[in-house]
Parts: structure tokens; C-alpha cells; sequence
């Protein structure tokens, strides 16, 4: 065998066995990945599943308070704040007066929207007189045809359509003027800001003298009566919720403080789908509040027990 055959022959064994335990140690390494893989597989946290879910069911979920009815008193035009009749805390009746408007240039203009009027009616009697006695010259140039040229016969006709058109303007300016001062009276009214409902005073936010508009909130009313409390679920529990809603409102628990004693509260709605935000859907239930305790005021955060009942 020449040099060069025998060195090559040697360099293809070479080769071979390199590859040989290349792959042997590849091997080797595989097989107990393989396994712990199929290990993991096989414990696949069924039972851990549950078991979030099932702690996720029972641990109590925060609720903020909140009133039923809450409303910004916000005027319907621009102006300058005259006076606010309440206090924050203060309970109001629907139609209590809350605030008032500056309206004395409202006045002022309604003074003069009235006299307008009443020379536009005068104006409009004026037109309406003289547009008589053109029908009346007329009709009376028709009935005596001989006695009138035609030029005075179209003078006669003329005359009616200008006395038409008179009073047509004059019409229409009384109108203009009965819109302007139902305008400035609604202004006058809208100018001092009343209770909606029945309610508690629960924010103020500017002081007389300020200038408002429609954008601008005055007052926030809020609702008496028992309070409400928002929050959120899984989509399993808000399942369960509508199944138990089917046999009658379900009850959940409101604490303030971890151990204290609970108020009931009444599953009123669900949500019918879930944010796509926080994957969980909005329940809102109503409070039920015992005469001897007291009530929970709007903001307050608290637990929401959906499994245990409230001891008092």
C-alpha cells in the first residue's frame, strides 16, 4: 500500500470513531431528559389546579363601596357661582335648592327681551290693520272695475302682497322674540342648581365666585339608603353565582376587618362577560344593613366572603 492510500485509510477510521462516540455521548445525555420529561408529564398539575381554584373559591376577594345613585350637580350654562346652599354632609330632599347662578344680567336681559316683544306685537297689529285696508281698497277697485284704471287696479293688488309681507315679518319677529325670552327664562330657571333624588351632600368642589360651565361639577350627591358593594371573580365562581342566582339571589358576606363581624349582602349582577383586561367579571351586590349597626360609607375597601355566612 502507497504512503498516501495507507494515510488516508487511516484518517476514515479516525473519523468513524469520533462520530461513533459523538453519538454515544448524545445518547446519553438524552435519555434522562427524556425521562424527567415524562416524569413531569406524567405529576401534570391536575390536582394543582384545582387546588388554586379551589383557594381562589374560598379566600375572600376585595369589594369597594359604593352608592347606588351618585351625580355630579354640574350647571347647564356658563356663569359665575352666586352661593351654594349646603354642606358636605348635609341630607337634601329631590328639588332642594343646592347652589345658585349669578342671573342678574339673565334679568336684565329678559327686561329687555320683553319690551321687544311687546314692540314686535304692536308692530305686528300696525301691519295687520294696514293689510285690511288693502284688501278692503281692493276688493273694491274689483267690484268697480270701470271706475279704476288698470294701473290703479295693480297699485291696488301691489299693495296687498306688501301688507302680506309685513305682516309675515312681523309675525316672525314676535316669534324670535317669545323664543329669546323662553330661552332666558329656562336660563333663569337652570340658574339655580337643585337636588335630583334624595341624598347626602358628598363633595364640593369649587367656592362662590368661581366661573363654571356645563364641564364643571359644583356638588357630588350621592343616595341614602342601604350602600352597594362592587367586585370581581373568576369566571367559575361568577358561574356559580348564576346557577345559585336560578334558585334564588345568592348571599355573599362584607367584612371591613379580617375576623370582625359581616354584613349580608344580596348578589344583584353579574357581568355577562369577562374583562378581557383582568380575565375576571364585575358582581354587584346589595348591602344589608341591621338598624343597630352602622352603615358603610362609599370608598371603604372590603373582604368579600363568598363561602362563610355573617355572624352579628
Amino acid at each position: 500500500m502507497s504512503p498516501v492510500a495507507r494515510n488516508l485509510f487511516i484518517a476514515v477510521i479516525l473519523a468513524l470513531v469520533v462520530c461513533t462516540g459523538v453519538f454515544l455521548m448524545r445518547q446519553s445525555t438524552l435519555a434522562p431528559s427524556i425521562e424527567v420529561s415524562s416524569a413531569k408529564a406524567a405529576v401534570a398539575p391536575i390536582g394543582l389546579v384545582r387546588s388554586d381554584e379551589d383557594e381562589r373559591s374560598s379566600q375572600p376577594v376585595v369589594g369597594v363601596v359604593f352608592a347606588r345613585q351618585a351625580v355630579d350637580i354640574t350647571p347647564r350654562f356658563q356663569g359665575v357661582l352666586e352661593q351654594i346652599h349646603v354642606q358636605i354632609g348635609q341630607r337634601v330632599q329631590s328639588g332642594d335648592s343646592l347652589a345658585t347662578l349669578e342671573s342678574e344680567s339673565i334679568r336684565q336681559q329678559l327686561k329687555g327681551a320683553d319690551a321687544a316683544l311687546k314692540g314686535a306685537q304692536a308692530t305686528e297689529l300696525k301691519m295687520e290693520s294696514q293689510n285690511r285696508q288693502a284688501v278692503a281698497q281692493r276688493d273694491h277697485r274689483k267690484e268697480k272695475p270701470l271706475g279704476y284704471s288698470d294701473v290703479e287696479q295693480e297699485e291696488a293688488k301691489l299693495w296687498v302682497e306688501q301688507t302680506e309681507a309685513d305682516v309675515a315679518v312681523a309675525q316672525a319677529n314676535v316669534t324670535q322674540e317669545e323664543a329669546r325670552i323662553s330661552v332666558l327664562k329656562q336660563q333663569l330657571a337652570d340658574a339655580e342648581l337643585k337636588a335630583p333624588f334624595d341624598g347626602v351632600v358628598a363633595a364640593r368642589f369649587v367656592d362662590p365666585g368661581a366661573l363654571v360651565g356645563p364641564g364643571n361639577a359644583i356638588l357630588r350627591l350621592i343616595s341614602e339608603g342601604n350602600p352597594w358593594v362592587r367586585f370581581a371573580v373568576a369566571p367559575d365562581v361568577a358561574e356559580s353565582l348564576r346557577e345559585e342566582s336560578h334558585r334564588g339571589k345568592p348571599t355573599v358576606v362584607i367584612r371591613t376587618d379580617e375576623g370582625k363581624s359581616g354584613y349580608s349582602a344580596v348578589v344583584e349582577n353579574i357581568a355577562p362577560e369577562v374583562d378581557s383586561a383582568t380575565e375576571l367579571v364585575l358582581v354587584e351586590a346589595r348591602l344589608e344593613v341591621p338598624a343597630d349597626r352602622p352603615s358603610l360609607t362609599a370608598g371603604t375597601v372590603v373582604q368579600v366572603d363568598l363561602i362563610d355566612s355573617p355572624h352579628h
